[in-house]
This record gives C-alpha cells, sequence and structure tokens, in this order.
C-alpha cells in the first residue's frame, strides 16, 4: 500500500519562490508576483508569467489534493516550512547587508 509522506530534499529557496502556486481555499496566488484569483489548474501565471512547478496549501491538505495536483506534475511542499524558512533568509539578507 502506497501513503503520502512529507520527506526532507534540500533545494534553493529561490528555485521555489520563483515557480510556487500557494492555494487557498477558494483560488491560489502566484508566490513570485503575488497575483491572486488563480485558478487552482494554472500551470503558468497569467501576471509574471512564471511556470508553477512547485504547489502550497494554506490550508490542511487532504491526501486526494495532493494526488490531483501530483498527477498534473506539480511538486507539493509544506507551505508553513517554506514560508518560515523564505522570512528567515530575507531577514539574513537585510541584516548582512547593513
Amino acid at each position: 500500500m502506497k501513503i503520502w509522506l512529507r520527506t526532507w530534499s534540500k533545494i534553493e529557496l529561490d528555485e521555489i519562490a520563483n515557480s510556487l502556486l500557494v492555494i487557498g481555499v477558494l483560488n491560489a496566488e502566484c508566490f513570485s508576483c503575488h497575483k491572486i484569483g488563480i485558478p487552482k489548474e494554472s500551470k503558468r501565471c497569467p501576471n509574471c508569467g512564471a511556470n508553477f512547478k512547485y504547489v502550497g496549501f494554506r490550508k490542511k491538505v487532504s491526501s486526494q489534493e495532493i494526488e490531483y495536483f501530483f498527477h498534473q506534475g506539480f511538486t507539493s511542499l509544506d507551505f508553513e516550512d517554506f514560508l518560515k524558512e523564505f522570512k528567515r533568509n530575507k531577514a539574513k539578507k537585510i541584516f548582512d547587508a547593513s
């Protein structure tokens, strides 16, 4: 029996940030340009043209939703984990520039 489990991978934050579709309750957002109201099935941002490879969820997600996006060619990630590291990295850059 196959199930979905979260695993750890080392990956560049900028790669994710530039190709992340953030799924909300009703629609989605491009993380790169923050365009909201994007259909959840979109492969490309209609505003900035970013190609979506990753999908993160602002809500609790079911295995059926993960399965759906997997079959659409997306890599699912824990949005909270990503956002925490993204903000930490951004703050580090600001303080290193001072």
